[in-house]
């Protein structure tokens, strides 16, 4: 409820008339704010902000310092309800400024868990220069990391947003190279903890599904037999889930493919052996039964409309819930 901000907004003005009003509070209200989807919300965190910084610059009290939860929420509001790079640029600011604070008070200096709230706003920013930016804060981590602050390390996160600027860029190869760096500094560093998870493969399976390259649906299902096949030998315990599957029956319906439908039928059909035979994650849900009946949608085929109502059959039969998607693919 967008109410909720402006309420607790109010309430913390109506306290602030009469005492100090301790930092938890303010974070409350900032956290509320981020939460939000309101377009104020990036402006009326930075005023709550600077609000604390007055308050403790003219009091001295600790209890008046904003901290890390402060910063972590005002970071988050730019990075969600942000406008674009420069919405990217000001939690760089914000981070900065945590340094800054923090060579006075270390309880201030900022983790990576900061540094990727950063790397998501260049993500989901528009900026043509997103990957190289998140590629320069990736670097930065790994050179602070290995001259001792070890805080400061990239994890798998940080990796993802990076993979995340790729597959918006229609850059999903380089987002598969990325797999292999991410698997190797595991190796090399185990304390950074930047192992490949599945996120970070469904993420590249997400590129390659929104990729309009020729042959980008056949690597997406190249990529989805690869971690079958890793799982399958205990090489990873990362399984194919619900998501991985379904980015490749989309990457079909993207194709122009004239086989698409029927490759994408092949994977459902595999998916569901995959859940039959235990990998819960794999079941099929709304999401890809979506997708399949889009797919039928574009293909031509004769018996594609009574293939489609026998999938919405399926899913009243096996209780999965429909939405407005499902009844308003093309074919119905």
């Amino acid at each position: 409820d967008d109410r909720e901000p402006e309420e607790l907004a109010l309430l913390l003005e109506r306290m602030g008339s009469f005492c100090n009003v301790p930092t938890a509070a303010y974070n409350v209200v900032i956290s509320a704010w981020a939460a939000s989807t309101s377009e104020e919300a990036p402006e009326r965190v930075d005023e709550l902000l600077d609000t604390l910084w007055s308050l403790y610059n003219a009091t001295g009290y600790y209890t008046l310092m904003p901290n890390r939860a402060t910063y972590m929420g005002v970071m988050t509001a730019h990075s969600r309800r942000g406008k674009g790079e420069a919405s990217a640029l000001r939690t760089e600011e914000l981070l900065e400024e945590m340094e800054i604070a923090g060579a006075q008070h270390p309880a201030l200096q900022p983790t990576a868990a900061f540094v990727n709230v950063v790397l998501s706003a260049w993500s989901r920013s528009r900026s043509a220069g997103a990957i190289e930016r998140c590629k320069a804060i990736i670097a930065r981590m790994e050179e602070l990391a290995l001259s001792g602050r070890e805080e400061l390390a990239p994890s798998t996160v940080s990796f993802n947003a990076l993979i995340d600027a790729m597959a918006r860029r229609n850059k999903p190869n380089e987002g598969e190279e990325l797999l292999a760096k991410m698997d190797e500094l595991s190796q090399k560093h185990s304390e950074w903890a930047c192992k490949p998870d599945s996120v970070s493969f469904n993420t590249v399976l997400k590129g390659w599904a929104k990729c309009t390259r020729r042959g980008s649906a056949e690597r997406a299902e190249d990529i989805l037999e690869h971690m079958q096949t890793r799982f399958k030998n205990k090489a990873t315990d990362i399984a194919p889930d619900e998501a991985s599957y379904a980015n490749v029956i989309h990457a079909w319906s993207r194709s122009r493919d004239p086989n698409a439908a029927s490759r994408s039928n092949k994977v459902f059909q595999q998916m569901e052996r995959e859940y039959e035979s235990g990998n819960l994650s794999a079941r099929p849900g709304t999401m890809t039964y979506n997708t399949m009946i889009n797919v039928l949608s574009k293909c031509g085929d004769e018996s594609a409309p009574t293939r489609a109502l026998e999938l919405i059959e399926e899913m009243k039969s096996k209780q999965i819930a429909r939405d407005v998607f499902t009844y308003t693919s093309g074919i119905l």
